[in-house]
């Protein structure tokens, strides 16, 4: 968000829970920003309204569930679950309401690169996101005037892997610069 505002965009930054971080987000860019709530899973008809209002030329889906490594070996159903309800059906039901709209131009999945390097434990996240990028895969097909893109992403420094990988975010921007570059264009 803070990239695209500095390339004069405006966005609009969506949160299911961190109401105090995303305000604190859109305070530090001003004007050209907002926050509302979004809960991908069961969207509000008032949010998804708000959303559509905005009028998005273009969407990154960045929601997430908490990822968590599983015993070796092992698979969860409602672990798979819970990653399908966040990376299909809640983009799904997010791009439903978007796709019609004129002057949405792009819509971005960022996948993983856990899919390449298949850690143990990470079954069901990985499973997860290869059906994302098989949807997004479908939705291209379809709807060849968007730019539907899902790209192999490393993991990013948020709030969810602080504890893994320190709280400087300057790396994601030599990730994330390239994409938006590409998917701007």
């Amino acid at each position: 968000a803070k990239v695209l505002v500095a390339g004069g965009a405006n966005v609009l930054i969506t949160y299911h829970t961190g109401a105090k971080d995303a305000f604190r987000v859109v305070a530090d860019l001003g004007s050209a920003a907002q926050a509302i709530q979004y809960s991908v899973n069961a969207p509000d008809p008032i949010n998804l309204a708000q959303i559509t209002a905005f009028s998005p030329t273009h969407i990154s889906f960045f929601a997430t569930p908490l990822i968590a490594k599983s015993p070796p070996g092992s698979w969860d159903s409602s672990t798979f679950e819970r990653f399908i309800d966040v990376y299909v059906i809640g983009f799904s039901k997010l791009f439903a309401a978007m796709h019609k709209s004129e002057a949405l131009e792009s819509v971005f999945f960022p996948s993983s690169v856990f899919i390449d390097k298949t850690p143990v434990g990470f079954a069901e996240y990985i499973a997860a996101k290869i059906a994302g990028e098989a949807l997004c895969l479908s939705w291209q097909r379809l709807y060849p005037n968007l730019r539907v893109t899902a790209d192999r992403l490393p993991p990013l420094v948020t709030d969810q892997t602080s504890v893994l990988f320190g709280s400087d975010t300057s790396g994601n921007l030599d990730v994330l610069l390239p994409v938006l570059r590409r998917i701007l264009g």
